[in-house]
């Protein structure tokens, strides 16, 4: 049973134009070159994220919480944790300016 708090949108399939008005797709596609997937779910809990701004501990009450897939070809032969930390930078004035709250990423070399 899903929480009504905690919304799962698959950005691609319902919603592109709200991605991209994030900056997320640009953030990504800008600093990894030869992206060939790119996928992003919203996975904000509306609840957390306002009690954690309240607190403190979020620096926006409107920051989303995103699973971030991409899958380049420049990953090939690149160690999973350099990846990782490509893509972090690239969303990393995203989360600094409290657009984003949460990011769990995955990434893969495309074949």
């Amino acid at each position: 049973m899903q929480n009504d708090n905690h919304q799962r949108l698959d950005y691609y399939a319902a919603a592109p134009a709200q991605a991209k008005a994030l900056g997320v797709d640009a953030a990504v596609r800008g600093a990894v070159p030869g992206v060939v997937e790119l996928r992003l779910v919203d996975t904000t809990d509306e609840a957390h994220v306002a009690v954690g701004a309240a607190d403190g501990r979020a620096l926006a009450a409107h920051g989303r919480q995103l699973q971030v897939y991409v899958e380049a070809t420049s990953f090939r032969g690149v160690r999973p944790l350099q990846r990782h930390r490509r893509v972090m930078g690239a969303l990393a004035p995203l989360i600094d300016s409290g657009v984003l709250h949460s990011v769990q990423i995955k990434c893969a070399a495309a074949p």
